[in-house]
């Protein structure tokens, strides 16, 4: 069964607050830019430094990405307000990165979060914040238009070996499939 929050990240419009994991996933599927054509992507200084850190740049890509599309307007880096407190927003045990996206959620009234960390997505559950895996990202791409069914299939199944996903995560992922992408 649909439900609305989850219905308007996956349709084109709206901010989106992203973490590290999920941006080198869709780069690594050479969807990070298709992606931007659907949700403004935002990230905290926090993810950012992450992105473009010598071992990611190594790792994932040279950064030169990240600044076109910041330059391009389709993705802005964001500053947390150290002034304000998150009391009782069980972020307390993430990583600063990590809490840094559900501060950024919460600081810039974002329309969701869009995250791969199972911590997270456990606060997204928690605090009824809308929320979706890259997974989900994929097949709001293929919704919007933006790639074929085949190579939205093709893409969920890299997205699948480079995410090392649960059996839970892709068995909601078909019946999602199912729900979304077959009326379309």
């Amino acid at each position: 069964m649909k439900n609305s929050a989850e219905q308007n990240l996956l349709k084109s419009g709206g901010e989106i607050a992203v973490d590290t994991s999920s941006i080198i996933y869709l780069q690594k599927l050479s969807l990070l830019d298709q992606y931007s054509h659907i949700k403004h992507i935002v990230v905290s200084e926090h993810i950012y430094n992450e992105l473009t850190s010598k071992t990611n740049v190594n790792k994932n890509n040279d950064n030169s990405t990240y600044k076109n599309m910041i330059a391009n307007r389709k993705l802005e880096v964001c500053r947390i307000d150290t002034s304000l407190h998150y009391t009782d927003s069980g972020i307390e045990k993430l990583s600063i990165p990590d809490a840094s996206v559900i501060k950024l959620y919460f600081q810039e009234h974002m329309q969701g979060i869009l995250s791969d960390d199972k911590e997270v997505c456990s606060v997204c559950n928690k605090k009824a914040i809308p929320y979706i895996n890259t997974p989900m990202a994929v097949l709001s791409i293929a919704i919007n238009r933006r790639i074929s069914r085949e190579l939205f299939h093709k893409k969920l199944e890299e997205n699948y070996a480079i995410g090392r996903y649960s059996a839970y995560v892709i068995d909601y992922m078909k019946n999602k499939i199912e729900e979304y992408l077959d009326n379309v």
